[in-house]
């Protein structure tokens, strides 16, 4: 497992001094009980309750309203080899620690603070009842006023985790929950690195998720790709200092070759957005001396509801002479365009006759200029293809209608 890289490790390696006391809380259980509501509309409706867990060593504000964790909630998908997000719920807001003592030696302290090796379990954890993301800065972990509630979808979907009934109870499928625990105490102490975690479950029966495994602590469900396969190479991506000294926007961008037989491969790509504000609007991928021949390019991409102002138009696809491109809409053109933002994965696919290599890719920026770099397997540039051409094929809707 990844261990976040701090400046508090510096502290400890060049001073004498004893570092700064911080809080840092994460989940320590992922889907600690499930809720399954129904369906309506050709989607089911699930929430799960989370622990979260102070690891720091000093207690973390719970401060209603502004200085309170919310948990957010995502369902995953992994299966054909590649990994996609099926849904998400408005995050909820954590008002009074419990400090139980499930994660370690808890020096409990009153319910507005939760103390040092403190876990806190939710009683319920039903996003009808949570916040829009659209609000949330989880950079900073701030957000200036009370965020609106769920609104505009049936009270058995409204602000739930939302998943398009095709798309679970699949045969051979994995799927994977993940909780973000968003807390501007945490965020602003410089210790949110490790604020996601995931873990495996059963949903063969749709209608009741069974847990597989522990949970994975400190990791995005990105993880959970390269868990299951191992060729899936996996890169960090970060805008440094996007919300002040230490306060990183980062994504992780994962990538996995597949050989089809008789010459042909799929690439499939995804970029997962964890505490960036600035969001991303675009995946470029190189491929010098010519795309080669490209055939059926996709884009998966996670289903905004219940009120979200945020657009769900698919990505479109663009194959030149240099490189290969998914893109949506500028923030200029439009602010609310279907961008990663945070708490969101998106996946992409391609197939090439060209074997894998190592290559840079670059993520590009949406609420700002620039791009960021990441090492990914894409087709290799020799032979040279001359021209590029791209066979005639569909790009994939997102997930659900």
């Amino acid at each position: 497992m990844r261990q976040p890289f701090t400046s508090l490790g510096i502290l400890l390696l060049f001073s004498t001094s004893a570092p700064a006391q911080v809080p840092d809380v994460t989940a320590s259980v992922v889907a600690q009980s499930w809720q399954y509501y129904g369906e309506v509309d050709g989607f089911r409706a699930y929430s799960f309750r989370t622990t979260i867990c102070n690891i720091g060593d000093a207690p973390l504000d719970v401060d209603p309203y502004f200085d309170t964790p919310v948990v957010a909630k995502n369902l995953f998908r992994i299966a054909d080899g590649r990994i996609v997000q099926l849904g998400y719920g408005f995050p909820v807001v954590r008002v009074c620690a419990l400090n139980e003592s499930s994660c370690g030696s808890c020096q409990a302290t009153a319910c507005d603070t939760l103390g040092v090796g403190c876990a806190d379990t939710t009683s319920i954890s039903d996003g009808s009842i949570g916040w829009g993301k659209w609000i949330i800065d989880a950079n900073r972990g701030e957000w200036p006023v009370i965020p609106p509630g769920p609104s505009g979808d049936p009270p058995v979907l409204n602000g739930r985790i939302q998943v398009a009934i095709a798309d679970v109870g699949i045969p051979g499928a994995i799927y994977v929950a993940e909780n973000q625990v968003v807390s501007g105490h945490d965020q602003q102490a410089g210790s949110g690195a490790n604020n996601l975690s995931w873990r495996e479950v059963d949903l063969s029966n749709p209608t009741s998720p069974i847990n597989v495994g522990p949970t994975n602590v400190g990791e995005p469900a990105i993880f959970a790709w390269r868990a299951e396969h191992v060729g899936v190479l996996i890169d960090e991506a970060s805008l440094v200092d996007e919300g002040g000294p230490g306060l990183h926007g980062t994504f992780w961008v994962a990538s996995r070759a597949t050989d089809l037989g008789n010459g042909r491969w799929r690439y499939d790509y995804a970029v997962q957005n964890t505490t960036s504000q600035v969001a991303a609007r675009g995946l470029r991928i190189p491929a010098p001396c010519g795309t080669g021949d490209l055939s059926n390019p996709q884009f998966f991409g996670v289903r905004h509801h219940s009120g979200s102002p945020f657009s769900n138009a698919p990505w479109s696809f663009n194959a030149g002479a240099n490189a290969m491109r998914w893109s949506t809409e500028s923030f200029t053109a439009n602010p609310d365009a279907n961008a990663v933002r945070w708490g969101n994965l998106y996946a992409f696919s391609v197939e090439s006759d060209a074997p894998p290599h190592e290559a840079n890719a670059r993520v590009q920026l949406f609420e700002q200029p620039g791009t960021l770099r990441a090492k990914v397997l894409a087709p290799r540039p020799s032979p040279c293809h001359s021209p590029g051409t791209l066979n005639p094929s569909r790009s994939g809707p997102p997930i659900g209608p």
